[in-house]
């Protein structure tokens, strides 16, 4: 299992998650406020909140490959800070002392739609939340029925040759069952949910903003299967928001605020969209924007948005954002994997991602192309998810 599991990290671990809690700007909304707040990133989760999280346990974490050792060891083997070290503390290996574990999170826990954790300071603190949180969303509301890795030979032409770019799909080649499997899962279990949400759906070819909200399924239908073309019922996760904003509302942290449907065909995004994405993997968070991001689709509208067919997502990954990416994720994460520090696993992941696109303009090619496939049937959005009991 852990050298499956290693195999799905290396590759997979080129997507990322909607941005969470704790990451903001003090922008208003649209494109600039999506922007602002995923380059000041402090923690976060997935697109699908209900999707696998990282663990946070505070057990220590032992060397690479320590769950196949023995429970006891040799006697003439000396232990880190002689195995004296509680839960709460970690061997310092230059004093070969017990120290405190340094806090990843808020302790006490902060007080839901009242204050945010940030996580930038150190220790982590709670600080008051000044934007409210959206109490009506639609009347056009679509939940993402499908959402999978694009093939290879499918993408949106980012370099203007007319022909489909996207690495991504060419770097993780091996592992496409495997990860378009596990989203898969999660649309149809409901544990991975996008809901686009607008008030002002037009499809006579003039612009509205959407939104992108991560979807709890709601235990009304705990069921509920969208795949199945169910109109199914959702809350809105807290971390789909801005909660730093100092806005009235919060803004959510994906928007695309060019939307035009002419013809029946969806586009908007564009040079300064960002989108944020995540793909399920056990144990593990990875927070990567795809940056210059693009949304497109063939829609069916009668009285409103009927449905979404043949859609993509496409953008591009700067390799600086994995190497960024992956180094913001906690070290006893890492050591779990078994598979070496993060030195090496940047290695491995960036030598998978053909650089095919000159992002920033300068001429060379740094960054990698990707394309989302995605459908979408309407869904009811019934609030906000209430906090955990």
């Amino acid at each position: 299992m852990k050298r499956l599991l290693s195999s799905t990290f290396a590759a997979a671990g080129l997507c990322a998650a909607l941005a969470a809690q704790g990451c903001g700007s003090d922008a208003g909304g649209g494109t600039t406020a999506a922007a602002d707040t995923a380059t000041t990133t402090d923690a976060a989760v997935g697109v699908g909140d209900a999707a696998p999280k990282p663990d946070t346990s505070t057990a220590d974490t032992g060397p690479a490959g320590a769950d196949a050792a023995p429970d006891v060891a040799p006697a003439d083997v000396k232990q880190p800070c002689g195995g004296a070290c509680k839960p709460t503390e970690m061997c310092d290996a230059a004093t070969d002392k017990c120290v405190e574990k340094p806090k990843t999170n808020c302790e006490p826990a902060c007080k839901p739609g009242a204050e945010y954790c940030d996580f930038a300071a150190k220790p982590p603190v709670c600080k008051a939340q000044t934007c409210k949180f959206q109490d009506k969303w639609g009347p056009d509301i679509q939940g993402a029925s499908k959402l999978q890795v694009a093939a290879k030979t499918i993408g949106c032409d980012l370099d203007g040759d007319s022909l489909p770019n996207n690495a991504l799909a060419t770097a993780l080649s091996a592992f496409m069952g495997q990860i378009n499997g596990s989203l898969d899962k999660g649309i149809k279990d409901g544990s991975f949910s996008i809901d686009l949400e607008t008030a002002a759906f037009k499809a006579d070819g003039s612009e509205f903003a959407m939104n992108l909200v991560v979807g709890d399924l709601d235990p009304s239908n705990a069921t509920c299967d969208i795949s199945s073309g169910a109109k199914c019922k959702y809350t809105v996760s807290p971390n789909s928001y801005d909660v730093k904003a100092t806005a009235a509302v919060c803004p959510a942290l994906i928007n695309f605020p060019n939307c035009k449907i002419k013809d029946g065909k969806l586009s908007g995004g564009g040079k300064n969209q960002l989108f944020l994405f995540t793909l399920p993997i056990p144990n593990l968070s990875l927070v990567l924007k795809i940056s210059q991001a693009t949304i497109q689709g063939d829609v069916t509208a009668t009285k409103g948005w009927d449905s979404t067919k043949k859609g993509l997502i496409c953008g591009v990954l700067g390799k600086q954002d994995i190497v960024d990416a992956i180094n913001a994720i906690p070290d006893e994460q890492i050591a779990k994997f078994g598979i070496g520090d993060k030195k090496t696993i940047i290695g491995m992941v960036t030598g998978l991602l053909k650089s095919d696109i000159d992002g920033d303009g300068d001429g060379v090619k740094e960054s990698a192309s990707v394309a989302l496939e995605w459908e979408s049937v309407p869904v009811e959005i019934l609030g906000m998810t209430p906090p955990p009991k």
